[in-house]
């Protein structure tokens, strides 16, 4: 998993947020989970800076790598 998602676990809480909110038709829940996002993605962005200070070949997982879904997933996206 790890050799396509650098964070497989914040994948799977936001997924499972939205899909608890969508089943739910819970607007509450939704924004949570959007809340719950913003976290995730500022918590990624020190874990990753300080993973780079320690390992320096990090930066090249993080090219080949997607931060919460595929790169070879992104990369297919027309946006």
């Amino acid at each position: 998993v790890f050799e396509y998602i650098r964070h497989p676990l914040y994948t799977g809480a936001l997924l499972a947020g939205m899909g608890w909110s969508v089943m739910t038709d819970s607007a509450l829940r939704m924004v949570f989970t959007v809340v719950l996002a913003a976290f995730f993605l500022a918590k990624t962005e020190y874990e990753e800076k300080e993973l780079t200070k320690v390992y320096p070949e990090y930066g090249d997982y993080k090219q080949n790598t997607g931060k919460f879904l595929p790169k070879q997933l992104l990369d297919k996206l027309p946006f």
